[in-house]
């Protein structure tokens, strides 16, 4: 029975090292200004794709300019301590998972486009979060002009995002759950 308790210890501390953007243990922790971890690469990335908005992807704080990170070495030692005393098992799987996103990058990536909402003809250029809608360029106005619209969240083009809502809340699922190996709402 002990091990049993050990290894939902073991399962809890595993969850509190992993980066939540790629579901692996902390490469290069970072801690964002808000308190949040993240691998180093996994963040630069998800700011890549989001342009000029810097937020923290687990509570989606904003930041009006781009956080200086630094390398949370504490973490960095708690990571490397656990890998050892997990004999290198979590370590494989995550290494894996890094190399295929490394050879992915080299190759450039074309995004498929998403339609706008509006038209269904031209290509969108931006979703609204909260609208859950994507718009083209020119259906996309009145959310860049009208006051209204001011506090709506714009991304780039979410593509099939009505399969991204929960059916029972129509919300966006934000977060993947390890342990339910599901989608969930914050």
């Amino acid at each position: 029975m002990a091990s049993f308790v050990e290894a939902l210890s073991m399962f809890g501390l595993e969850e509190e090292l992993t980066c939540s953007i790629c579901l692996c243990l902390f490469q290069t922790p970072v801690t964002t200004p808000c308190g949040h971890n993240f691998c180093l690469p996994c963040l630069e990335m998800t700011w890549i794709e989001f342009e000029e908005k810097f937020s923290c992807p687990q509570c989606r704080a904003s930041f009006e300019t781009r956080p200086e990170l630094k390398k949370n070495t504490v973490l960095c030692k708690v990571v490397e301590q656990f890998q050892i005393s997990q004999d290198g098992l979590s370590k494989g799987t995550c290494e894996e998972k890094r190399e295929k996103a490394d050879s992915s990058q080299t190759k450039p990536r074309l995004p498929s486009p998403v339609p706008c909402d509006s038209c269904l003809v031209v290509d969108a250029a931006k979703t609204c979060l909260t609208c859950m809608v994507s718009f083209c360029q020119e259906h996309l106005g009145p959310h860049l002009e009208s006051p209204a619209f001011k506090c709506h969240q714009l991304v780039p083009p979410v593509k099939e995002l009505q399969q991204q809502k929960c059916q029972a809340h129509t919300k966006l699922l934000e977060f993947f759950c390890g342990w339910w190996c599901m989608a969930v709402l914050s």
